[in-house]
Order: structure tokens, then C-alpha cells, then sequence
């Protein structure tokens, strides 16, 4: 009975959260957007809310689940729909790491889901507006996906223990060769997402950005189905 109590006080005070945003975003507001009462987005604020409020499997799951839905709806629009495999992919990190997460992934989640609302409820906003309010999460996205790495990379490494090196010999006196002097060769650099978009027109760095996005997502579904193969060959 106290857990009921619990979950049906939980709901209420979503409920009235929902009910206060919605009164910021009646028709009266001056931000120049949409209410979301009857919008499509309705059901993934909700889920939004939960999220922000407590991370557990069943807010992901619905999460994940709301992305889904909307993703329906907005079949035709990639813009939208990059932002939802955005919103997605970083969900399924959270849901499958939880507390190991990196801490900036749900900052990113409530930042993803913020661009999303303003381009899809904002009339009047331009197509080059909504791919650069994209291509900036699809930066922020980029960045997390670098750290993540690197803070898995820095816990593989092995701990070496300290040893004293031996006291190194007195060089040999010779005559050094000319081809025996090493020669510094500067690296080769990759050149910055940013900078490659800041090179491309605002539709080349937006068809970009999506193929990365693309990229992102088929990995992830390649490693799913490794995991299940490997899962049903160990039973």
C-alpha cells in the first residue's frame, strides 16, 4: 500500500508539472511557440519529466519507447528525426550504464530534447536555423561520445609500478653521421568536426552530420547483435 501511495504521488506531482508547462506554453506565451497540448510531443515531455525526476530502466524504457512513437510521426522530416536517433542512442548509454554513466549524458538528453521542442514548436523558424540548432548537438554529441572513451581507455590501462632505472652509460664518443640525426616530422592532424563545418554550406555540414549520426547508430546495432550472438552460443 505505501508503494502504491508512493507511485500515485510521484504521478500526481508529474501531472501538475505537465500542467504548469503547458500554461507556459499556451498560445499567450511570447516565445513564439506552440502549445503542447495536443502536440505529438505531449507524450515525450511527459517521459521527460520522469526522466529528469528519477533514471531508472522503466523511465528509459519509456523513454526509448515515446522515441519510437514520435519517430512515426515525423517519418519525413530528417531534421527531427536526427534528433530523436540523438536523444535514442544517448538514452540506450544511460539505460545500459546508469550510475557508470558519464555525467554530461543526461545533460545532454535534457539539451537534445530542448532544441527538439524549440524546432518543432517554434513557427516561422527556417530550415538553416533548425540544421544549425542540430548540428550543435550533434557536436555535443561527438564531444561526449570522445570522452567516454577516453575515461574507458584510462581504466584499461594497466598500473605499472615505479622501478628505479639503472644509472645509463657514459656515451661513447664517436662523429655523428648526417643521416644518423633524427628528423621531427609534424603529425598529420584530422581536421575538427567544427572546422570541417565551418567550411561546408549549412546543407553539406547537415547531410554530414547526418551520415555520422548514421554511422553512430549501425555500429551500435552491430555490437547489439554481437552481444545476442554471443549470449545464445554461451547457453
Amino acid at each position: 500500500m505505501a508503494q502504491q501511495k508512493d507511485k500515485d504521488d510521484f504521478r500526481s506531482q508529474v501531472e501538475d508539472r505537465l500542467e504548469h508547462l503547458f500554461r507556459e506554453d499556451s498560445p499567450e506565451a511570447t516565445d513564439g511557440r506552440a502549445g503542447l497540448v495536443e502536440h505529438p510531443l505531449k507524450g515525450l515531455k511527459a517521459v521527460m519529466l520522469s526522466v529528469d525526476w528519477e533514471i531508472t530502466d522503466s523511465t528509459m524504457d519509456s523513454l526509448l519507447n515515446e522515441i519510437k512513437n514520435v519517430e512515426f510521426i515525423y517519418s519525413e522530416d530528417k531534421i527531427i528525426l536526427t534528433f530523436l536517433q540523438l536523444l535514442g542512442s544517448t538514452g540506450r548509454y544511460v539505460k545500459a550504464n546508469k550510475g557508470r554513466a558519464h555525467p554530461e549524458a543526461t545533460r545532454l538528453i535534457n539539451s537534445v530534447y530542448e532544441s527538439l521542442e524549440r524546432v518543432a514548436l517554434t513557427e516561422g523558424m527556417s530550415r538553416p536555423e533548425k540544421e544549425k540548432m542540430l548540428l550543435k548537438e550533434v557536436s555535443k554529441f561527438k564531444k561526449l561520445k570522445e570522452r567516454v572513451m577516453l575515461r574507458k581507455a584510462e581504466k584499461q590501462q594497466p598500473v605499472v609500478s615505479e622501478v628505479t632505472p639503472p644509472p645509463a652509460r657514459a656515451p661513447e664518443s664517436k662523429e655523428i653521421r648526417r643521416e644518423e640525426i633524427p628528423v621531427w616530422k609534424e603529425a598529420h592532424e584530422e581536421p575538427r568536426p567544427e572546422g570541417r563545418f565551418s567550411e561546408m554550406s549549412p546543407h553539406e555540414a547537415f547531410a554530414y552530420a547526418l551520415e555520422e549520426i548514421k554511422d553512430v547508430i549501425r555500429a551500435e546495432f552491430r555490437a547489439l547483435r554481437a552481444e545476442i550472438k554471443l549470449w545464445r552460443e554461451s547457453k
